[in-house]
């Protein structure tokens, strides 16, 4: 690959100085919102430095985004410590543990009831012998207080898996499941019925289930597919790592008399990478489905065959209305299985489209799929079934809404997905997402070193990023010089940051090129002065990203524009 060139333009008493990047497109940074906390009630710890402590926290649930944020889960119940290290005990009457902080019981005993926090002593494997079916409400399972390396929750080579069932017409609510690891052990036992983790079973019209929150969950090796069943509304499944499953993820429900409703969903800023199909597949009646923001990574790579996203019609079934926005997919085989109407890519018995393939934003709406609006997605140039069958988006109310970047920014939140914990294969595929769908450079900065938003401090440190010049951007190929090009700072140009993903090893001066010129042809500028100082620091950057930091002597740089090369060498990885 060609090194990368990263310039800003800079303004320094009246006359121009400036820092001239170009760099690949793609290459802009934005704010990464905060998804990575979940307050939740019980112990009197400000978990996620709002000021508040979780007694007192008046944002319980605010950090959850969707349909699903109006739950409370279990906010205000009775606090449950588990030690997923115990052996999964016959019934929950078995387990002689009190659940407290100083008799810590298993998962098992702590979900046999309602108005409960579920919080995690000690990390370790939590091995099922079966399914534990959750009969009650207000339940929050909060493995984001688990320590590192977080909880695994398993199941025997037969079976096991935590399925929200009401029964009896009871009406399961408020439920909020994070920052646990859900493993099927498909990979290490891949019997043809398999077992899913997780699931929510509304399955007749009186056992319904809603306010349901799945969020930052890495789901693995499934033989059979996680699913959302029957009668359920007000669902977010946000942040989850779907990865390495036969199956992924169903919302649906078939057979007669196909008249549950599923209403109001949101999937935002999932990852369901390296699994053959249902990422997700949907069928039957379903409304108000937000598909926003996430990522859909080579499927069907294990069996030859799968598909990215399904929305399936069957006769007699009722329509499916869905926003599908802003997702990116990737395929290394199938291409044209990226996104599916009906059974198979374009025209079929089942959703009676177009005699033709039509782009992403034409509207046809003749076909017999409901009410889909799709726009914004990156999809493989052999994708068919991409038009919309309404003018405009669904309307989502406000509080429904989630966050919502262009496709190609999404390599800024992929770093995030799944529990906060990832062990070295969970890592790897989010690894190989980020080298498909994310730039060379994740951000380009100029910063105000030695001044008071950095204390007064010379050197490079953490304390730098608070001297980032917020409305100060770099100037790329093609682009004509700006305000927002220039900077008037008395100390010239004495700091940069380059923010670069996964640096195989540590830059030094030596890994870049640097040039100042005042006028509009860079390849006759001078060689610049050498910076002071080549700093990294590991994934402090946008994005989980590494981030270099050079530095100048104050003065070194003024009234002129300073470009600086990255070469691609070993220490780069460009």
């Amino acid at each position: 690959m060609t090194a990368q060139r990263l310039s800003i333009g800079l303004l320094v008493g009246g006359l121009f100085a400036a820092l001239v990047v170009l760099g690949p497109a793609g290459g802009i940074t934005l704010a990464v919102p905060n998804w990575d906390v979940s307050e939740i009630d019980g112990d009197g710890i400000d978990n996620d430095g709002d000021g508040y402590t979780d007694s007192d926290d008046t944002e319980c649930g605010s950090h959850y985004e969707g349909f699903g944020s109006v739950s409370v889960g279990g906010a205000g119940g009775t606090v449950f410590w588990v030690d997923p290290n115990l052996a999964d005990p016959s019934s929950p009457g078995s387990d002689p543990h009190s659940g407290t902080h100083a008799d810590p019981c298993t998962l098992r005993k702590a979900l046999d009831g309602s108005n409960r926090v579920i919080k995690f002593i000690s990390a370790g494997t939590h091995t099922l012998t079966k399914t534990v079916i959750i009969r009650g409400s207000n339940l929050t399972i909060d493995g984001f207080t688990c320590p590192s390396p977080g909880v695994t929750i398993t199941h025997t080579t037969s079976y096991g898996s935590l399925t929200i069932a009401p029964f009896g017409g009871q009406h399961g609510h408020d439920f909020i499941f994070n920052h646990l690891r859900l493993d099927s052990l498909y990979d290490i036992y891949p019997t043809p019925g398999g077992s899913a983790m997780l699931g929510v079973d509304g399955d007749v019209s009186s056992n319904e289930v809603s306010e349901v929150i799945f969020d930052h969950l890495t789901i693995r090796d499934q033989r059979t597919k996680c699913s959302l069943w029957g009668k359920v509304e007000n669902v977010t499944v946000s942040n989850c790592l779907f990865h390495s499953n036969n199956k992924s993820l169903l919302i649906s429900f078939y057979g007669l008399p196909y008249d549950l409703l599923r209403n109001n969903f949101s999937l935002s800023h999932n990852v369901f990478a390296e699994s053959d199909e249902r990422n997700p597949q949907l069928r039957g009646w379903i409304r108000n489905l937000d598909i926003v923001n996430n990522v859909m990574y080579h499927w069907g790579v294990t069996q030859g065959w799968g598909y990215g996203i399904r929305i399936k019609n069957e006769p007699g079934e009722e329509s499916i209305f869905a926003n599908v926005i802003n997702n990116y997919f990737v395929a290394s085989i199938l291409p044209s299985s990226a996104l599916i109407y009906g059974i198979n890519p374009g025209r079929d018995s089942r959703d009676n489209g177009p005699p033709t393939c039509l782009n992403q934003g034409d509207i046809y709406a003749s076909s017999d799929m409901g009410d889909l609006w799709v726009a914004g997605n990156i999809l493989p140039p052999a994708n068919c079934d991409e038009y919309s069958t309404i003018p405009g988006p669904l309307s989502i109310p406000a509080w429904a809404q989630v966050t919502t970047i262009p496709a190609d920014q999404l390599y800024t939140t992929v770093p995030q997905v799944g529990m906060q914990y990832k062990d070295v294969r969970d890592q790897g595929v989010i690894d190989r997402v980020l080298a498909a769908i994310g730039p060379d450079v994740y951000g380009r900065y100029v910063f105000y070193n030695n001044s008071a938003f950095d204390g007064n401090d010379p050197t490079a440190n953490a304390s730098d990023d608070a001297a980032i010049a917020p409305d100060k951007t770099t100037l790329l190929p093609g682009g004509t010089a700006a305000f927002a090009n220039y900077t008037s700072y008395a100390s010239g140009i004495n700091g940069i940051m380059i923010d670069i993903p996964s640096l195989p090893g540590t830059p030094t001066v030596s890994d870049f090129t640097f040039k100042v010129g005042n006028d509009n042809s860079p390849g006759g500028w001078s060689t610049g002065p050498a910076p002071l100082s080549v700093t990294v620091r590991s994934g402090a950057g946008a994005g989980g990203s590494d981030r270099v930091t050079i530095i100048w002597a104050d003065n070194a740089i003024e009234k002129q524009w300073l470009q600086v090369t990255v070469l691609a060498t070993g220490n780069t990885g460009l």
